[in-house]
């Protein structure tokens, strides 16, 4: 890549991300490059699945629907297709585990290997390890992308927030001499940069469907027992009541100092939901946008392409499996010359 050129970055935060979590979940001893392909593959399948409308669910009583329209056959392809995905990972762990055992060495341990180990003493069936797999699949490579690509795209917008960031990042590498998970503590500014863009850009913009378990009324309207609920966490994250008359405006410093975070007991806050049904995978998801947003920041300064400028900068939304930008984000990488030494790979 020659310098000053333009850079698709949506695509590159997409494979880095799941590279990410493919090492985490499968480990690093597999087909890297076809177990990254298929994983790869599984998400794209579920991300265009979420953007068809299903005329059915206008008319769930009529079961026929899904049958003349389609969705049934689809749906039943689409299910085959990741299942055979899973199946292959699973057959390649499992003789990976097999040559480790004759060779006498005991192999280095990942997600699918302890699912693994736990099917085999009883404890889990295929079909709920395959199931986990496909939760770790959709949850750690869709969000995590989506979240750092509209971090960059309000940073961008905004150079004030950019060059703090940044000075923090690259003060805190000076002193380590590395960027891992060990120096977030110290990265303050950062996370409230994660924190504002979650708030602006929950990744899912409405909850996974609940369901009233009783009759209530809530401002004057009567919800029935058993009526399909949908939290609109976007709105809430947006919503003057809660913060203020700058809740349109990117401002990380909000989060600074504040009690409020998103581990669902800040009701105004809850892009990843709250109770019992919080997402599992926050942790993992947000450090998986720390590391790779650390990087980012610390390595390279960025610039719009030519004929762009940060209040032209397209901030479309599009839904599919998350809510991302519409269009991908382009931007030029202008390589930081760290006096410590060369950037991360």
């Amino acid at each position: 890549m020659e310098a000053g050129s333009c850079v698709n970055l949506s695509e590159k935060l997409f494979v880095t991300i799941c590279g990410i979590s493919s090492k985490s979940t499968f480990g690093k001893k597999q087909n890297y490059k076809g177990q990254l392909e298929e994983i790869m593959l599984v998400s794209e399948l579920i991300s265009n699945s979420a953007t068809e409308v299903y005329v059915s669910e206008l008319f769930p009583s009529w079961k026929w629907l899904n049958i003349i329209t389609g969705v049934s056959g689809r749906t039943r392809e689409m299910c085959r297709k990741i299942n055979l995905v899973l199946q292959n990972i699973i057959m390649g762990e499992e003789s990976k585990n097999v040559k480790e055992e004759e060779e006498g060495g005991g192999g280095g341990e990942c997600l699918l290997k302890t699912l693994l180990n736990m099917k085999d003493q009883g404890d889990l069936t295929i079909n709920q390890v395959k199931a986990v797999m496909l939760d770790m699949i959709t949850a750690g490579t869709d969000a995590p992308p989506t979240l750092v690509e509209w971090a960059m795209a309000e940073m961008i917008r905004s150079p004030r927030v950019m060059k703090r960031a940044q000075e923090e990042v690259r003060q805190v590498y000076r002193s380590k001499g590395y960027i891992n998970e060990t120096i977030f503590d110290k990265l303050e500014y950062l996370k409230a940069v994660i924190k504002e863009t979650l708030r602006l850009h929950p990744p899912p913009p409405l909850m996974a469907p609940r369901e009233s378990t009783q009759t209530c009324e809530i401002n004057g309207y009567t919800i029935p027992s058993g009526t399909q609920l949908l939290v609109n966490v976007w709105a809430i994250g947006r919503d003057p009541k809660y913060w203020g008359t700058s809740a349109e405006e990117f401002l990380p410093e909000r989060f600074l100092n504040s009690p409020i975070d998103y581990k669902g007991f800040n009701f105004e806050f809850i892009p990843f939901g709250s109770g019992k049904r919080v997402c599992l995978g926050m942790s993992f998801g947000v450090a998986s946008v720390e590391i790779v947003l650390a990087n980012l920041l610390c390595h390279f300064d960025w610039e719009l392409p030519g004929g762009t400028t940060p209040e032209t900068l397209d901030m479309t939304e599009y839904m599919s499996s998350t809510l991302g930008r519409k269009n991908n984000l382009i931007l030029i990488p202008i390589s930081y010359n760290n006096p410590i030494s060369s950037p991360i790979n």
